[in-house]
C-alpha cells in the first residue's frame, strides 16, 4: 500500500523486471501504467473510486447545508492521487451551490489540526461562519474537531464547537462510531481492497489475468435518505 507522495515507481519497474506480480492497494499512482511493458508480470491496483468518493461527499453535503453555505473542504497531501480525485469530485459535483474554500491536512490528525489552526488565525475568511467542514478521512476529522473546540474557547466563538463534519473511510470501530457518538455527521465507508487483490492474483496465477485497476464502489453512512440538516 503506498504510502506518502511517492513521485517514482524506480521500484516497481525492478520488481516487475524479475517478473513478480505486484498488486497496489487504495492509492493508484500513474506509474502503475509501467507494467504495461512487462507482459510476464502483473501489475495491478485495487482501490475505492476516488472521484466516487468525493461525488458522495458532495451528496452528503447538499443533505447538511443549504444553498450558498460556507464549507471548508480538509484534502489529504494536495498533490497526491487521492487527494486530487477526491477533491475533483466533491467540486465538480458541488458546481456554485456551495462556496468551498481548501484547506491542506495532509492526511494525518496533527496536520489537520495545525492546518485548521493556521487557517482560523490568518485565513483570508476567517472571521465567517463556518457551516460545514469536509475532510477527505476520518483521521483529519479528530484533528479538526480538537481545533474547532480549542478556538472556540480561544476567540469567543462558541459556534466553532458546533460545526458539523463530514469524514471519509467510515471503519467500524472509527469512523462509523464516530457518526454514531455525534462528532461526525456522515462518513464514507470504503470497501476491503485485501480481498479482491487477492482474487486479482489467484485469477492471474491461474488464468494469467492481467485486469490493470479495479475500482470498487464505497457507500455512505448513515445512508444518504438518512442524513438530516442538523
Amino acid at each position: 500500500m503506498p504510502s506518502g507522495e511517492q513521485h517514482t515507481g524506480s521500484w516497481l519497474e525492478r520488481a516487475l523486471g524479475k517478473n513478480l506480480a505486484v498488486v497496489l492497494l487504495n492509492r493508484i499512482p500513474d506509474w502503475i501504467n509501467i507494467g504495461n511493458k512487462f507482459p510476464n508480470a502483473l501489475a495491478a491496483g485495487v482501490a475505492p473510486r476516488q472521484v466516487e468518493v468525493g461525488q458522495l461527499q458532495a451528496q452528503q453535503a447538499l443533505r447538511i447545508v443549504r444553498p450558498g453555505a460556507f464549507v471548508l473542504l480538509v484534502t489529504g497531501a494536495a498533490k497526491s492521487q487521492t487527494a486530487i480525485e477526491r477533491r475533483t469530485g466533491f467540486l465538480d459535483s458541488i458546481g456554485k451551490r456551495l462556496n468551498v474554500t481548501l484547506v491542506d491536512g495532509r492526511w494525518t490528525p496533527e496536520e489537520a489540526e495545525k492546518a485548521m489552526a493556521e487557517w482560523l488565525k490568518v485565513g483570508a475568511e476567517r472571521n465567517r461562519s463556518i457551516d460545514l467542514v469536509v475532510c477527505q478521512n476520518d483521521n483529519m476529522a479528530v484533528g479538526v474537531r480538537r481545533a474547532l473546540l480549542y478556538h472556540a474557547r480561544l476567540l469567543r466563538r462558541p459556534e466553532l464547537a458546533n460545526t458539523p463534519l463530514i469524514g471519509c473511510d467510515g471503519l467500524e470501530e472509527e469512523g462509523q462510531t464516530m457518526v454514531r457518538g455525534g462528532s461526525l455527521v456522515a462518513t464514507v465507508v470504503l470497501p476491503a481492497t485485501t480481498p479482491v487483490a487477492l482474487d486479482v492474483l489467484h485469477q492471474y496465477w491461474t488464468h494469467g489475468t492481467r485486469p490493470g485497476t479495479v475500482g470498487l464502489e464505497v457507500s455512505s453512512y448513515p445512508a444518504l435518505d438518512e442524513i438530516r440538516r442538523p
